[in-house]
This record gives structure tokens, sequence and C-alpha cells, in this order.
């Protein structure tokens, strides 16, 4: 899926993966956006276009 389809699944509460990357990917509800967390480090969705994740069509949902 693309990344405004991962949006789209992790505002209605999926958690999302991306080959290559270790942690996980939801929603934050608090600051509307898309957030990576592995452990104590997190990527806010600004972040995350920096590190060209938008560009990827390969994600994928688990819960």
């Amino acid at each position: 899926m693309t990344f405004n389809q991962a949006k789209l699944y992790a505002s209605n509460g999926y958690t999302l993966l991306l080959p290559g990357w270790k942690g996980y990917f939801n929603w934050n509800y608090k600051d509307k956006e898309l957030v990576f967390k592995d452990g104590d480090y997190i990527l806010t969705e600004s972040q995350l276009k920096d590190k060209g994740v938008i560009n990827r069509n390969d994600w994928y949902y688990i819960i």
C-alpha cells in the first residue's frame, strides 16, 4: 500500500510495518499524524518524509 493508504489504516487504529525498518508505525491522535516508534526512538511524520518513506509502496499492517 502507499503512504497515504498507510496513513488511513493507521488513523483507523492499525499498526503498520515497513520492510527494512525495525520498529512500527501508528497514528498519533493528538497531533493527527503518522509516527514511527522503536523503543524510545520516535520519528514524526515530517521526519519520516525526510527519510523518504512517502515514496515507498510496500507498507503492510499487522493489527
